[in-house]
């Protein structure tokens, strides 16, 4: 199986690492860099949960399933294109032997953009997050299938660190581990791992699982915009890397994707959502500033504040005509969180 290929290598090119830069080390470069930034929140999740559909871009040049993706690649224009185009984040591949990736593409592109860097990688231990930290990530993916019962603590060591997290699950199993850890971003990955087929259902059928106060990332096998009107009503974003990197024109695949899905702002100037160019400073229509990234692709699944929400009703829509869940029929029906979540008791039927 491919997955245990490539946590078995990355376990050999850990254990390497640690004997040129032993991990006290890197924990006290990590820490004081915490300690210089002790602003708060990346605004990773933030991001993510503003108003309208958002997206992760991202930055991967091969993969097992696929091969070579991209022959001519810049991490640092690519991820400077994605934010021009509207993206609210960037995720940079670094694992080196699948999938051509380094730690050098992340701090290149942190170094480029403005907006949170996501380190997607096979994450196993607490010295992959130092790295992360130093590199430039302001969050990271865990896999929950690979990780198991270390989620939680890595989910603290993130905090500690002040590093956010996009917890990766496929199965409903995976979701229980996820809730119980306290995963806040939970990403839906509609590709098995086991033999990479992909099924776009995965993220329809969880998401409805999940309680609302969460932030949910489809991701894996969205490649058109029939994919995208197929789950909005599920997530809060989608992370988007095979479609784009493919690609020629990466701001158009993004229009391509999502300009005909209402009206959405294209970053640049403004978000303002009155048309699929950004505005110009000083010419928008809403008297916007500007904003400098794209904020609502499409009114889709939105939670609303942790702190300030009121008792989550499922198929509630807005007057906007914002769906927090998917109506079935007239009836209202929905499937409950999974028993161990502690929004169990927030969800009720609406009247």
């Amino acid at each position: 199986m491919i997955l245990a290929k490539i946590i078995a290598v990355k376990k050999k090119e850990l254990a390497a690492l640690k004997k040129t830069r032993p991990p006290a080390r890197l924990k006290a470069l990590a820490a004081g860099m915490t300690e210089e930034k002790k602003s708060g929140s990346s605004g990773f999740a933030e991001s993510l949960a503003a108003p309208g559909i958002s997206l992760i871009a991202e930055v991967k040049k091969a993969s097992p399933s696929r091969g070579v993706i991209a022959e001519n690649f810049n991490p640092a224009i690519l991820a400077r294109e994605y934010q021009k185009a509207g993206a609210v984040a960037v995720s940079v591949l670094t694992e080196e032997k699948f999938f051509q990736g380094s730690l050098q593409h992340l701090k290149d592109v942190a170094a480029e953009i403005n907006i949170p860097v996501l380190r997607k990688d096979f994450i196993i231990e607490e010295y992959q997050l130092y790295q992360s930290k130093i590199a430039g990530a302001q969050a990271v993916l865990l896999i929950a299938r690979v990780l198991q019962e270390k989620l939680s603590d890595l989910l603290i060591s993130c905090r500690e660190l002040g590093l956010e997290s996009l917890v990766e699950i496929h199965t409903e199993e995976e979701l229980r581990l996820a809730l119980r850890a306290g995963a806040k971003v939970i990403g839906i990955n509609n590709r098995n791992l086991s033999d990479f087929s992909i099924d776009l259902d995965t993220t329809r059928k969880l998401s409805e699982k999940i309680p609302g106060d969460r932030v949910i990332i489809a991701e894996s096998g969205i490649t058109t915009a029939r994919d995208i009107a197929y789950l909005k009503d599920h997530v809060s974003g989608f992370l988007i890397g095979e479609a784009l990197m493919r690609a020629e024109d990466k701001s158009r695949k993004i229009e391509e994707l999502f300009g005909n899905i209402n009206s959405l702002a294209l970053g640049g100037d403004c978000h303002c959502g009155e048309g699929l160019r950004p505005c110009q400073p000083g010419r928008c229509p809403a008297g916007s500033s500007g904003g400098g990234r794209l904020s609502g692709f499409y009114p889709g699944r939105k939670p609303p504040p942790v702190e300030s929400r009121p008792a989550y009703q499922t198929d509630r829509r807005s007057k906007e005509g914002t769906s927090s869940r998917r109506l079935s029929g007239s009836g209202g029906s929905f499937s409950q969180p999974i028993p161990g979540s502690d929004q169990q008791d927030s969800w009720r039927r609406p009247a």
